[in-house]
């Protein structure tokens, strides 16, 4: 109906006109009634194709509205997507989850909101972003973690440091 004809509506759908034209054929078959009549050698609609038409958008709308509201009831309604982020996060780890994300939902929006381990977690409980990349809380009954990746950190000190020969080195013998 958009396109005006059977070569037009296969190469928007990227089939055969063959299956096109097949597919209406099955349509008047289902329906039990005509969708096209010969005008010469053109194929014209009739009135029975254009109430189909206008049905089958207003179910295509409703169908849009429903997985909307669908979505809005389990929390995930918006376009925008706010994400708190350690500081340390932003150089390497942060812009490969955007970008993966971007692949994934292409029109969502990502904003990032950048601190301390401790804000990105205030922030997330306030409800003032959607998720938090940071270290994995402790208890923190409210919040559901899921590991990204594991690191170790390290204690580094030079090699003639007293704390070089120590097996394991408590950092506040070193806040001086």
């Amino acid at each position: 109906m958009e396109t005006g004809n059977l070569s037009n509506a296969a190469e928007a759908l990227k089939v055969s006109t063959v299956s096109v034209h097949r597919a209406l054929h099955s349509l008047e078959q289902g329906g039990r009634c005509a969708l096209l009549r010969h005008e010469g050698r053109n194929l014209k609609t009739t009135e029975a194709a254009q109430m189909l038409a206008d049905v089958a958008q207003d179910v295509l709308t409703l169908m849009s509205e429903g997985v909307r509201a669908t979505c809005k009831a389990a929390g995930y309604s918006s376009d925008r997507l706010k994400v708190g982020s350690l500081y340390s996060l932003i150089i390497k780890t942060v812009p490969g989850i955007v970008i993966d994300l971007k692949v994934r939902r292409p029109t969502r929006q990502v904003e990032l909101v950048r601190g301390s381990n401790a804000e990105p977690l205030d922030k997330l409980k306030q409800g003032a972003v959607d998720a938090a990349l940071m270290a994995v809380p402790e208890t923190e009954p409210e919040v559901e973690a899921r590991p990204l990746f594991e690191d170790d950190i390290f204690f580094a000190a030079p090699a003639d440091s007293p704390y070089a020969k120590l097996e394991a080195a408590d950092s506040r013998d070193c806040r001086d």
